[in-house]
């Protein structure tokens, strides 16, 4: 084998690699931050997104959700994230980690519904806590 076809192997082969470990939830997580205003969730998965204390018109802790189906958006045995549609919400955004089963629902003013949880119960109740003291 030449040396390009050496380097074309090697790419691909990386590149395989890269695809299934996204689809196995080995990569990426999401990161809450909480400002004075506002806070913010990222991930290197979906699209990020900030929230005004001021749109969050009322917020809940749930056990147990039937997620529904996901129009649009990322998921893996690891996380879900985007866009879905369940019986209970209708249309609503999702950033949670598929081994949680406790979530934080967010009534947004403008009639959105907004669901997130953290990788365990006590990080889940956690920023429920931090959500409620700014609202």
């Amino acid at each position: 084998m030449n040396r390009r076809m050496t380097i074309i192997t090697v790419m691909v082969a990386v590149a395989i690699t890269a695809i299934v470990l996204l689809y196995l939830g080995v990569g990426g997580g999401i990161e809450y931050q909480f400002g004075d205003s506002s806070f913010s969730i990222h991930t290197s998965l979906w699209k990020d997104m900030v929230v005004h204390y001021y749109n969050i018109e009322s917020i809940e802790l749930q056990n147990g959700l039937d997620i529904g189906e996901r129009p649009s958006g990322y998921g893996s045995k690891k996380l879900n994230l985007g866009s879905f549609k369940n019986n209970e919400f209708g249309e609503y955004k999702l950033y949670s980690y598929a081994t949680c089963n406790l979530f934080v629902v967010l009534r947004l003013k403008d009639q959105s519904i907004l669901v997130l949880n953290a990788k365990n119960k006590e990080t889940t109740k956690s920023i429920y806590e931090t959500l409620c003291s700014q609202i």
